[in-house]
């Protein structure tokens, strides 16, 4: 994919030079255009500041040109397209909201200081259509997930960036390439009549074929624009013919759509506008009548939100048809529809389907009994939970005309004043549903036991876990986040409960390797965890499987990089827990403390740890542990504290401090130390066989090329088991001095050689 990006001086249209996109943002970071960028934000001016920034640098992000900065001059595109998100309340807040999205390569914040640049790249990105396509999908992401709109002007592949000054730009070390497809909207042509037409509806039906065809000139890509326009007037001018659009409305609504497409000659744009409208004039079009979908012949609604929310049951209905006749049960029920139909209009709602339902006597029903559309959504949000979108709803049921969409938000909005479901505040057409259970602490009977787990670093000794907990460890890259959770499980080899490992990215056989490497656990011991290789849905493994047991997550993600969702997982997670705990693993940047997903994965969470790394020694790793949260501590308060410890053999893990405030640790000066400890380490290019522990908590390691005199030396023991044995001991109590380490194992492994030999002999 092409990397390569043309530059310009201002708004000039030929490009003085090539660069790759890297380097734009890397000179962005740094002072290159402090001063320009400084001297521009002074300016009050908002037309002085234009005339200003018009002179600055430039750069085409999308592509490089050959020539002229035209679409047609095209060299290669880079599959990038810089929503521009200007004017903003809080420039930080949605700078750090974005920071989190995984399909956002890189952020800036723009030369006036108010507002924001994205990069946001997809595969297959070749031309000036392929850009307005992504852009569409883009745009309705940032509405639908964040309720942003940005710049329309963006969607054109000659696009210009004007440079900025930001030293706390981010740039995405993980990003993914955007789906387009996921969020495209597929646009519908069809106009539907409704079935009561006194209601003022004519304008308003007008608004929407004027308001969809805009949208669809707005939308158009190169290639397609003319005939588009011509399409879209042609249809405008058939609905003026009729009396249903007016005609000066539609012309001002069409320019500016014309504008919004990204097109610089708007005079001749809108003569196709005008021509297409005069022939559609000569072509009066009326609305559709809208026919029945075979897909809904299996079900039928009427709608009676009184039945729905008065709780008439049909029981009592029933009861009152078994004392009459087969004849009087269907005069009964024919006045039951009557008035239900009655009822329906004087709500606003559709009877369409209320007066097709035949009366057949008792015992001879050769109809489907319809349904009430409000009784069902009812029974379906009372089983539900979280929340849905209107569109859930309409699938659900398949409503698919106007007027079954209508019955729906009249269900809907009744669902609201009874307090079943509430509005989203931020997202239209979405639902949270209200729980109504309220279950009652008895203090008197209450579980007070906490959790039995041990941790690394006799960190349980300081926090107390209660049953029904959740620990996350936060993790920068390669910073031990693995070694963490495998050593949590040795630890717990011998509790009682059920041990559930859940591992996103670790294969069976690597799972196997690390688990041999623990040499102070038989390896047959590990039967005692159940391990699974799973990417997603821990919060389904968790509670057919282990809801009262340690369950570990190595580690969480978001597929498509919504990291914005994982403090939903987290919940979810925690819903499914019985009496047990989970301890979840999470990806982080390595300058901050809280995972993707920001403050919000901490919520939930009774201990929350972040890992990073220090160093990389010769043969290990030094990581940093900290304590972020810590909600029932023991003792000593460990909240704002951290460790250091090596992690080596992949799994090993070995404190070098204490537990120390944060605040007064210095992790430049802590590297520099270790780096130069590690340097003291007799190095020698042959391979280390095993390694000890001094009394100074130093690591001294044996060459091959001495194992292999001791081997020849001590024929009569079995050499591997005895200095198993040594280096073992050596990590749980030791006794070597780093000076003479090596002559001490030497001389016991003399010793007990010569016992030996008296014993043969």
């Amino acid at each position: 994919m092409n990397n390569i990006v043309s530059i310009f001086s201002g708004v000039k249209p030929l490009p003085i030079g090539e660069t790759d996109w890297i380097s734009v943002i890397e000179n962005i970071r740094s002072d290159k255009y402090q001063k320009a960028i400084e001297d521009g934000r002074k300016i009050a001016d908002i037309n002085v500041y234009r005339e200003y920034k018009k002179k600055l640098p430039a750069v085409t992000f999308c592509a490089n040109f050959s020539k002229n900065r035209d679409k047609h001059n095209v060299l290669a595109a880079t599959g990038f397209l810089i929503p521009d998100l200007d004017h903003l309340p809080d420039v930080d807040a949605t700078f750090d909201l974005l920071s989190q999205d995984e399909n956002i390569w890189f952020i800036f914040r723009s030369p006036s200081g108010t507002g924001l640049k994205c990069g946001i790249r997809a595969k297959d990105i070749k031309t000036d259509e392929d850009i307005k396509k992504l852009y569409a999908a883009v745009e309705r992401y940032f509405r639908e997930t964040y309720s942003l709109k940005i710049d329309p002007s963006c969607k054109d592949i000659a696009r210009l960036t004007f440079v900025s000054y930001d030293p706390k730009l981010f740039v995405n070390p993980t990003p993914f390439y955007f789906n387009i497809p996921k969020w495209i909207k597929p646009f519908e042509q069809k106009f539907y009549a409704p079935p009561e037409q006194n209601n003022g509806w004519k304008s308003k039906y007008g608004q929407k074929v004027l308001d969809s065809c805009c949208l669809e000139i707005s939308q158009s890509a190169g290639g397609q624009l003319h005939d588009t326009r011509l399409r879209m007037s042609l249809l405008v001018g058939g609905y003026i013919a009729t009396g249903f659009i007016d005609e000066a409305q539609a012309l001002s609504a069409l320019e500016i759509a014309v504008g919004a497409s990204g097109s610089t000659k708007i005079p001749q744009a809108m003569k196709t506008v005008q021509d297409g409208i005069k022939e559609g004039k000569t072509k009066p079009l009326q609305p559709e009548k809208r026919i029945g979908t075979g897909k809904k012949d299996d079900i039928q609604y009427y709608c009676d939100t009184n039945e729905a929310f008065n709780d008439l049951s049909a029981a009592s209905a029933a009861s009152a048809a078994s004392a009459v006749s087969a004849a009087s049960a269907a005069s009964a029920a024919s006045a039951f529809v009557s008035d239900l139909s009655a009822g329906c209009q004087q709500d606003g709602f559709s009877v369409s389907s209320v007066s097709r339902i035949s009366v057949s006597p008792a015992g001879h029903d050769d109809t489907k009994t319809p349904k009430n559309l409000a009784v069902e959504i009812k029974e379906w949000i009372l089983n539900s939970g979280g929340y849905f979108t209107v569109e859930q709803v309409d699938r659900e049921f398949c409503l698919t005309s106007r007027t079954e969409k209508n019955n729906r938000a009249q269900v809907l909005t009744r669902c609201v004043n009874k307090k079943l479901v509430k509005k989203d505040k931020r997202i239209k057409g979405k639902y949270h549903v209200i729980n109504s259970d309220l279950p009652i602490i008895d203090i008197f009977n209450t579980d007070e036991t906490a959790f039995k787990i041990r941790l690394p670093f006799y960190l349980d000794q300081y926090v107390s876990i209660p049953k029904k907990a959740i620990i996350i460890i936060a993790g920068s890259s390669n910073a031990g986040k693995t070694a963490l959770i495998l050593n949590i499980l040795k630890l717990n080899l011998s509790q009682q409960y059920k041990k559930l490992y859940l591992m996103s990215e670790m294969g069976t056989g690597e799972y196997v390797d690390r688990l041999k490497k623990f040499d102070d656990v038989q390896f047959p011991d590990w039967k005692n965890i159940q391990a699974s290789e799973r990417t997603s849905d821990f919060d389904g493994a968790i509670e057919h499987h282990n809801r009262d047991g340690l369950t570990c997550i190595d580690f969480l993600e978001e597929v498509d990089g919504e990291y914005f969702k994982i403090p939903t997982d987290i919940r979810d997670i925690y819903d499914s827990l019985g009496e047990g705990i989970a301890v979840i693993a999470i990806q982080k940047k390595s300058d901050t403390d809280y995972a993707r997903g920001g403050q919000a994965t901490a919520e939930k969470a009774r201990l929350y740890m972040a890992v990073d790394l220090i160093t990389v020694l010769d043969r290990s790793i030094v990581c940093a542990l900290k304590i972020i949260k810590n909600k029932r501590f023991v003792g000593r308060n460990l909240q704002g504290h951290e460790i250091h410890f090596k992690i080596h053999s992949g799994s090993k893990i070995e404190p070098l401090c204490d537990w120390v405030r944060s605040s007064v640790v210095d992790r430049n000066n802590c590297k520099s130390s270790y780096e130069k400890a590690d340097a003291n380490q007799p190095k020698d290019n042959t391979e280390m066989t095993f390694e000890f522990k001094t009394i100074s908590g130093k690591t001294v390691g044996l060459t091959k090329n001495d194992y292999l005199r001791w081997k020849a030396s001590y024929s009569n023991i079995d050499l591997d088991e005895q200095l198993e044995e040594l280096a073992n001991s050596s990590y749980r109590k030791s006794w070597f001095t780093e000076k003479d380490w090596f002559f001490s194992i030497s001389g016991i492994l003399n010793k007990r050689n010569d016992i030996q030999t008296a014993k043969e002999g």
